[in-house]
């Protein structure tokens, strides 16, 4: 079959049979917002902001005041808390001259890559808590479903580099009674306690604590419950006993 293949290309080339590529048709919809346009197009440029001025501005205290700043998902695995642009840094000082600066941990700082379960590779080794802390971070919620990506033995690596960098976590632990206690931090000149309770709501039985001795994630049983307001009857989830 291979050679009559090859005496068929010969045959039309010598026949003068020649195929040419056809250019394809012009779109005729708007291409403006395409990806191709937004990537090769130079980005238009930055405002000019006083990043500085309207940051100290933000962060600008009374006396007893206690800042608290919040993130949602934190996954990275690059140094960013030595950024230059000016927007970046300033951006980074919000959380760190707070008093309580909070994110969720969605990586996992461990030694052991081949452990990883899932697709997702969210890891960075343990020493990169120090990262974390850099950028003004002291408060996580680790009750998540990247926690057990690299299973118990990647937690408990992960827990323990946290501790080491002094930042409070709740939501995980290295038992089922640590993960389900709250994460307690004082501010200095402060007489209160903050305190953080942190829960996933399971929907595969993977997230369960099977070992409660060992490295688990504190996890909630959703259920659908009646309510009656001004009247009416709603359905809602609630909570129910684990």
């Amino acid at each position: 079959m291979k050679v009559r293949g090859a005496t068929i290309v010969v045959a039309l080339l010598l026949c003068g049979v020649v195929a040419t590529a056809q250019a394809p048709p012009a779109l005729e919809f708007d291409q403006s917002r395409s990806v191709y346009n937004r990537r090769v197009h130079p980005p238009e440029p930055a405002e000019k902001v006083d990043w500085e001025a309207r940051v100290t501005a933000l962060l600008k205290e009374q006396p007893g005041d206690v800042v608290v700043t919040a993130v949602g998902d934190m996954i990275f695995n690059q140094q960013i808390s030595r950024l230059q642009q000016p927007e970046r840094a300033q951006l980074l000082r919000i959380l760190q001259e707070a008093d309580v600066a909070y994110g969720n941990l969605e990586f996992s700082l461990n030694s052991h890559p081949e452990l990883q379960r899932p697709f997702y590779n969210f890891r960075a080794d343990p020493e990169f808590a120090w990262e974390v802390a850099a950028i003004g971070i002291n408060l996580v919620s680790m009750a998540n479903n990247h926690a057990l990506d690299f299973g118990p033995d990647g937690l408990r690596d992960c827990l323990k580099a946290l501790d080491r960098a002094q930042i409070t976590h709740a939501g995980a632990g290295l038992t089922l009674a640590a993960a389900r206690a709250a994460g307690s931090t004082g501010v200095q000149s402060q007489k209160t306690t903050f305190a953080l309770l942190s829960a996933m709501r399971y929907w595969t039985a993977k997230y369960r604590c099977s070992d409660p001795s060992g490295p688990c994630l504190a996890t909630i049983n959703p259920a659908e419950i009646l309510v009656a307001r001004d009247g009416k009857v709603e359905t809602v989830e609630g909570l129910i006993e684990a």
